[in-house]
C-alpha cells in the first residue's frame, strides 16, 4: 500500500492525469486509516470542487479552517470552494489569508484575483493576475494555461497579455498564436486578431481553426465573401469540424444561399456529432437555413431537436421555478413601492431631470422590454445620437445597484431592499452605478444622457423607482407571440430566465410572468414611460425614433439615419446582430403565422398580452 506521503503523491499524480475518480478513492482510503488529516482533506476538497461537490468541500473544510487557521492549502480549497458555491465575500476573506502565509503562492492569488472579479472589483482582480503572469515569466506553459484560465473568467485584455508573454518567452506553436487571436477577437480588436490567425496559419497552413479565427473577424467585419471563403477552406482541410461548418452555414445563409446552408448543415449532422454543446448550435443553425428557404415545418423540428439538446445539455442546473420566483418578489416590491412616502409618484412628478444632477447622482434612462422585442436595434439607433451613450446588457442593477443595497442594508431580495434602503442611503448606491457605468464606457459621461439596456430588468420597476425615483423607462413591445416565437429560435447562453426559452409555450408562461409584472407597474408607476412598437419601428422607422427622441429629450440628429455606419464598425453582443447591420424591413413582422400550427398552447397563453398590447386581429 505505501506510506502515507507516498500514497498521497501516487493521488496527486492520478489528478494531474484528470484520473479524478481513482485520486478520490486514494484520498478517502488515507482518511479512513487517519482521519482528518488537513492536507489530505484539503487535496479532497479540490477534487470535491472539481467534481461540482463544493457543498461536500466547505462541510469539511469550514471546521477544520476555524480550528487552524494556518493551513494554507485548507484555506485555498475552502476558499475556493466558497467561490464555487457564489459565496465571494467569504470566499475573499480566506484567499486573502493564503496570499499572507504563502506570499510565494501565486494560486492564492489567482484565486483571489478570480473573486474579485466575480465580486466586480476588476481593477484589483487584474493586478494580482498581472502578479501571477510575472511570477510565471519563464514558462511559457504554465503562461499559456494562465491565459486560457483568465480567457475563461471573461478577462480577456489580461488572458492576451498571458499569451503575449508566453510568446515572448518561446512558445513558438500556432495553437498559442490562435489563442491569443481569440483574446483579441474578444476584445473586438479585430486587425490584431486577424494578424495572429494568419501568423498562425503562417506556421501552420492546415491548421483548420485558423481559417474559423480568420472567418470570425470577416464576418464581424462585415466582410462575408471572405469570411465565407476562409470558412470554406478550413471546412476542406477538416470536413468534420463541426464548428466551421456551423460558421460557413450561418455565412451562406446571411450571403442569401440558405439551400447551400441547409446542404451543409445536414451533411455535418449526417457525420455524427454526439457533444451536445456542438450537436444544439448545429442544429439551431440549420432550422434558421430551413426558415429561410421557406421550410417552416422541418425548421421547427430542428429548433425543437436543437432546445431538447440544450436543454439537456444544462444538466438541470436551473431550476424552472427561480425565475418566476424571483419576478414575484419583484412584482410584491413594486406593490411596496406604491405605499412609500418617498416612492415612485413623487419621484416621477418631482421632474427629476436623467442625466447627472448636482450631487454627482445619476438618473439614466433604463430601456427595457422582454427578450426579442428588438431592444438592440432601438439600442443602435440611440448609440448614434451624439447626446447618447448607451450600456448595452451590463448587468449593472444587479450587479452594483442590488448588490450595494444588499450590502448597505443586510436585505436580500428587491421586495426587502426597497423597504431596507434609506434615502441617505440612495446618494452612494447612484454614485457606485455612475462609476461602474463610467467603466463599463471606458469614458465620462461628460453631460450625454446614459441609456441602460437590458430587456429583463422590466422585472426590476421597484428598486429602480427607490434608486432611481424620476428616471425615464424606455419599454419596447413586440407582437407576444412573436417575442416568444424568436426566443425559441435563438440560441442563448443559459441561465435562470433563458433556460425557459427551450420550448415556445414555456416562453409563454415567462412572458406571462413578466409582462403581467408590468401591466401592473405601469398602473402604479405614473410618468414617466414610453412604449413603442417594434412593428411600427420597422415601418415609419424615422416617425418612430423621433417619438422616442422627444420622450428621452433630446434633439433630432440625422446622424440616426445612419446608425448602421457606427454598428457595422463595432461589435453587437446579443444574437440580434445579424438584423442590426441588414437593411431594416419587415421580414420578422408576423413571422409566428408560419409556425402558427406549432405553437400549441402558447397562443392562449399569450391571448390576453395580445389584446392588452393591441395587437388584437
Amino acid at each position: 500500500m505505501g506510506s502515507v506521503e507516498e500514497r498521497i503523491h501516487s493521488a496527486m499524480a492520478m489528478q494531474r492525469a484528470s484520473d479524478l475518480a481513482g485520486a478520490e478513492r486514494e484520498l478517502r482510503a488515507v482518511l479512513a486509516e487517519s482521519p482528518g488529516m488537513p492536507m489530505v482533506c484539503a487535496l479532497l476538497g479540490r477534487i470535491l470542487n472539481e467534481t461540482d461537490r463544493a457543498e461536500e468541500t466547505v462541510a469539511m473544510l469550514g471546521p477544520i479552517a476555524e480550528r487552524e487557521p494556518g493551513r494554507p492549502l485548507v484555506r485555498l480549497s475552502l476558499g475556493m470552494g466558497l467561490n464555487k458555491l457564489g459565496r465571494y465575500e467569504e470566499a475573499l476573506g480566506h484567499l486573502e489569508a493564503v496570499c499572507e502565509i504563502r506570499p510565494a503562492d501565486m494560486q492564492g492569488f489567482f484565486w483571489r484575483g478570480a473573486t474579485l472579479t466575480r465580486l466586480g472589483r476588476y481593477e484589483e482582480g487584474d493586478a494580482l493576475f498581472r502578479r501571477t503572469i510575472d511570477a510565471a515569466r519563464g514558462d511559457p506553459m504554465e503562461l499559456g494555461q494562465l491565459g486560457r484560465r483568465l480567457f475563461v473568467l471573461g478577462r480577456y485584455e489580461v488572458s492576451a497579455e498571458a499569451y503575449e508573454r508566453a510568446i515572448e518567452d518561446g512558445a513558438t506553436d500556432a495553437s498559442m498564436l490562435l489563442r491569443l487571436a481569440s483574446s483579441y477577437y474578444s476584445q473586438r480588436r479585430y486587425g490584431d486578431a486577424l494578424d495572429r490567425a494568419r501568423r498562425a496559419m503562417a506556421k501552420d497552413p492546415k491548421n483548420p481553426s485558423a481559417y474559423m479565427v480568420v472567418a470570425e473577424v470577416h464576418e464581424k467585419t462585415h466582410e462575408l465573401e471572405k469570411a465565407a471563403a476562409s470558412a470554406r477552406e478550413g471546412l476542406r482541410l477538416e470536413p468534420t469540424h463541426t464548428v466551421l461548418a456551423r460558421v460557413l452555414a450561418r455565412l451562406e445563409r446571411r450571403l442569401g444561399r440558405g439551400e447551400r446552408a441547409a446542404e451543409i448543415t445536414a451533411r455535418a449532422l449526417e457525420a455524427g456529432v454526439e457533444d451536445p454543446r456542438l450537436r444544439s448550435p448545429l442544429l439551431m443553425e440549420r432550422g434558421q437555413a430551413l426558415d429561410a428557404t421557406g421550410r417552416h415545418d422541418e425548421a421547427f423540428e430542428a429548433f425543437r431537436e436543437g432546445k431538447a439538446v440544450w436543454l439537456e445539455s444544462t444538466g438541470g442546473r436551473y431550476g424552472f421555478e427561480a425565475f418566476p420566483s424571483r419576478v414575484g418578489d419583484r412584482r410584491e416590491a413594486v406593490r411596496r413601492m406604491r405605499g412609500m412616502d418617498s416612492g415612485v409618484r413623487s419621484g416621477a412628478a418631482s421632474g427629476v431631470d436623467s442625466g447627472v444632477g448636482d450631487a454627482g447622482e445619476i438618473a439614466p434612462v433604463f430601456f427595457i422590454g422582454f427578450p426579442r422585442s428588438g431592444t438592440t436595434l432601438m439600442e443602435q439607433v440611440l448609440r448614434a445620437h451624439p447626446g447618447i451613450v448607451t450600456l448595452d446588457e451590463v448587468e449593472l442593477l444587479d450587479g452594483v445597484v442590488a448588490k450595494r443595497a444588499r450590502e448597505l442594508t443586510g436585505a436580500s431580495a428587491d421586495s426587502e431592499i426597497v423597504s431596507a434602503v434609506g434615502d441617505g442611503q440612495i446618494p452612494e448606491i447612484r454614485r457606485a452605478y455612475l462609476e461602474e457605468s463610467e467603466r463599463q464606457l471606458g469614458e465620462a459621461l461628460g453631460g450625454r444622457l446614459l441609456v441602460d439596456k437590458l430587456p429583463l430588468n422590466i422585472t426590476r420597476i421597484g428598486l429602480i423607482r427607490r434608486v432611481f425615483p424620476g428616471a425615464r423607462l424606455l419599454v419596447a413591445l413586440r407582437d407576444p407571440r412573436d417575442c416568444c416565437l424568436s426566443g425559441f429560435m435563438q440560441s442563448f447562453e443559459a441561465n435562470e430566465a433563458m433556460v425557459h426559452f427551450h420550448s415556445v409555450a414555456s416562453a409563454a408562461r415567462l412572458y406571462a410572468a413578466v409582462m403581467d409584472l408590468w401591466l401592473e407597474a405601469r398602473e402604479a408607476i405614473g410618468e414617466p414611460y414610453l412604449e413603442y412598437r417594434y412593428e411600427d419601428l420597422t415601418a415609419d422607422f424615422e416617425g418612430t425614433v423621433r417619438e422616442v427622441l422627444a420622450f428621452l429629450g433630446q434633439e433630432w440628429d440625422e446622424g440616426v439615419l445612419r446608425f448602421q455606419e457606427g454598428a457595422r464598425k463595432r461589435a453587437i453582443s446579443t444574437p440580434s446582430y445579424e438584423r442590426v447591420v441588414s437593411a431594416i424591413d419587415r421580414k420578422a413582422v408576423a413571422r409566428w403565422r408560419k409556425y402558427e400550427a406549432h405553437m400549441g398552447e402558447a397562443l392562449a397563453i399569450l391571448r390576453p398580452y395580445v389584446e392588452a398590447f393591441g395587437y388584437d386581429d
